[in-house]
């Protein structure tokens, strides 16, 4: 099964270290299939965390206040990862980027919990945030397609791993297009559906499939 993309949307927020694994949020409009698809082919990009890491703080922290889950994950999530072929998926450039100094290894997480380790980059551009690469022991079945035409004011669906909290799908329509901003040598796509730190490297997608 393939769908078809419309677009790479990288948000342009930094990324956060939040950690923490819940179930996708779907809008209601979201079809059966392009669930099923969102399911399989979308995943969060995670950062194994030291198990002997030792954290200093200024003052004590009232660990109460910090989400369960955030304390618990054995990783951190940094952003989204998707499959667009039988055995590669694609980030935004940034996203592998900002991997910090001790961390030798990235992953990606399906909805199901699976972790997945980073192979081997394949393509990807800094100058257009992106990156291709592939991941240890998993192939795709179901992957996205990337859709040339659209128009203002189509339904679109922004999909990412929106504030470390596991998939989330927001809807919204395409509203035009804004030039690449240090010298316009491309358009950007610019939509009302809502992107949060963590949907970087998460696709914009149209509700129809091939």
């Amino acid at each position: 099964m393939k769908n078809k993309l419309l677009v790479i949307m990288f948000a342009i927020m930094a990324v956060l270290f939040f950690s923490c694994q819940s179930a996708p949020t779907y809008s209601r409009h979201l079809n059966a299939k392009l669930l099923h698809l969102v399911n399989d082919a979308v995943f969060e990009v995670v950062l194994e965390k030291p198990v002997d890491e030792q954290i200093v703080y200024e003052k004590e922290i009232d660990w109460n206040l910090v989400p369960f889950a955030m304390r618990n994950d054995k990783y951190h999530s940094i952003g989204a990862a998707f499959a667009i072929s039988k055995t590669e998926l694609i980030t935004a450039f940034h996203v592998i980027e900002v991997i910090e100094d001790g961390y030798d290894k990235c992953f990606v997480r399906d909805t199901k919990g699976n972790v997945y380790e980073v192979d081997m980059i394949t393509g990807g551009s800094k100058e257009k945030d992106y990156l291709i690469f592939t991941v240890k022991g998993k192939t795709f079945d179901n992957f996205f397609q990337f859709e040339r035409n659209y128009n203002i004011g189509d339904t679109v669906f922004s999909i990412g791993n929106a504030l470390g909290e596991g998939i989330v799908i927001r809807d919204g329509l395409v509203l035009g297009t804004v030039p690449e901003k240090d010298s316009g040598r491309w358009n950007l796509i610019k939509t009302s559906a809502s992107g949060s730190p963590g949907n970087s490297g998460g696709p914009l997608v149209t509700p129809k499939l091939c």
